[in-house]
């Protein structure tokens, strides 16, 4: 029986933020359920050109003698997560194992929910 509701519960919690929220609260801060997950800021880039003209975006660097380009895609978001977990310090352990041992027990529970492409950092708040 206990295998069979963890397995239910499993199956009715996936990605989306709401329910990948209450998988840590469940799990991590059952009682005043803290932990919130926001979405991250994305930057707008500095272009050269407006993106309709489809022009190469680079800048001219004379000692490397070679062309380098300006903004990387992957540098658009502003620290490469898409969504941050905010943990309040008041659940950071201790000692520095015991918030590892704390800090891979949150990832292995993001990473089992999450979608395999999104990024994420754990912020204490």
């Amino acid at each position: 029986m206990a295998f069979r509701t963890q397995a239910l519960y499993k199956v009715n919690h996936n990605s989306q933020i709401c329910y990948l929220q209450a998988v840590l609260n469940d799990s991590f801060d059952n009682v005043q359920r803290r932990i919130i997950i926001r979405n991250a800021k994305i930057k707008e880039p500095l272009w050269f050109y407006e993106p309709e003209e489809n022009k190469p975006v680079v800048f001219y660097e004379p000692e490397d003698n070679k062309p380098v380009y300006f903004r990387e895609e992957w540098e658009l978001l502003g620290d490469g997560a898409d969504f941050t977990v905010l943990v309040p310090i008041d659940l950071k352990p201790l000692t520095a194992l015991e918030e590892v041992a704390f800090l891979i027990k949150m990832k292995a529970q993001l990473d089992y929910y999450k979608l395999f492409v999104k990024n994420y950092i754990i912020l204490w708040v």
